[in-house]
């Protein structure tokens, strides 16, 4: 948002055009978020400090695990929007429950209710990870 702090009485109020509208926001960050809303760190852009020349970043395996797990938490959010319940498999949510990243297999699990969920992702020698209804993400080791 564009905020004005020149008020005759000291007061920070948002902008307003000629016609005393508020202007619009300018969201700018420095990787596509695909959303206007900051507070999804799932979609938050990644750096890479080095001090090497032509380093190529590599994004860490759990991230690239993590996208399942979000996949699972937005599908279960329609599913419940549409439904009043979660989806109690899988299979309603159109995902399948093996999936293969850097030719390695994984396996995503899921744990429902009508009001909660809990989706896991496990591949061998690597921490399970765990995602709920609230958003939490939590490793176990493997």
């Amino acid at each position: 948002m564009e905020w004005d702090t020149r008020s005759s009485e000291g007061k920070i109020s948002k902008l307003k055009d000629a016609a005393g509208k508020d202007m619009p926001e300018h969201n700018w960050v420095w990787s596509p978020q695909g959303v206007v809303n900051m507070h999804y760190p799932e979609r938050w852009g990644y750096l890479q400090f080095s001090r090497q020349v032509n380093t190529v970043f590599r994004l860490p395996y759990a991230e690239l695990q993590k996208r399942y797990l979000w996949l699972v938490y937005y599908r279960q959010k329609q599913y419940r929007e549409k439904f009043g319940r979660y989806a109690t498999t899988l299979a309603e949510l159109k995902i399948t429950s093996q999936v293969t990243l850097e030719n390695q297999v994984n396996q995503l699990q899921l744990e429902a209710t009508p009001r909660q969920f809990t989706a896991t992702i496990t591949a061998p020698n690597t921490p399970a990870i765990r995602l709920n209804d609230e958003g939490l993400l939590t490793y176990t080791k493997p």
